[in-house]
């Protein structure tokens, strides 16, 4: 005897109680509300990026290099205005620092070679620097630190790189 598809079909996937199917209820504007912010988010997210330095030209391998990076014109080169300060040792007269998540943006770079380790920019008793010193951009000082736009170069993705000559 051949039995009817139909009588032998039984559908309990969907045999849910009431209490089921009203926490499924109120569970999907909420399950909706989270995605829509998860979407909302990721397309409204910066791309952290990368900035490689290397620092060449060190008279030295003595002591560390102070690496600060500016990101508002106002503040540069101020010690109190850096973005960030990164002290990295010297090999074989050279130094290399990467600065990472960083917003897309303009930044600029001041460097001083702290031969002697005292963490203090030295400067002779009429304030000429006894130490290197170096600016991104290859800016140049003229009685006094170049202004933040000479300094200024663009960080637009993860493969950004600043390489800077220094100058005793």
């Amino acid at each position: 005897m051949i039995r009817p598809l139909v009588k032998t079909c039984r559908a309990d996937f969907i045999s849910i109680s009431k209490s089921e199917f009203s926490a499924m209820r109120l569970a999907a504007p909420m399950m909706i509300a989270m995605v829509v912010l998860a979407l909302g988010t990721a397309s409204n997210a910066v791309y952290a990026a990368d900035l490689i330095v290397t620092v060449s030209n060190l008279r030295s391998n003595h002591g560390d290099v102070h690496i600060a990076l500016y990101d508002r014109p106002d503040a540069f080169p101020d010690s109190d205005g850096m973005l960030v300060e990164h002290e990295t040792p010297v090999l074989q007269h050279k130094a290399r620092h990467v600065f990472r998540g960083l917003e897309p943006g303009t930044y600029a770079i001041a460097i001083y070679h702290d031969e002697n380790g005292n963490d203090d920019f030295d400067t002779n008793f009429i304030g000429l620097p006894l130490e290197g010193y170096a600016f991104s951009n290859g800016a140049t000082v003229f009685l006094g630190p170049p202004d933040f736009d000479e300094a200024a170069f663009s960080v637009e993705d993860a493969g950004s790189k600043a390489d800077i000559v220094i100058s005793y």
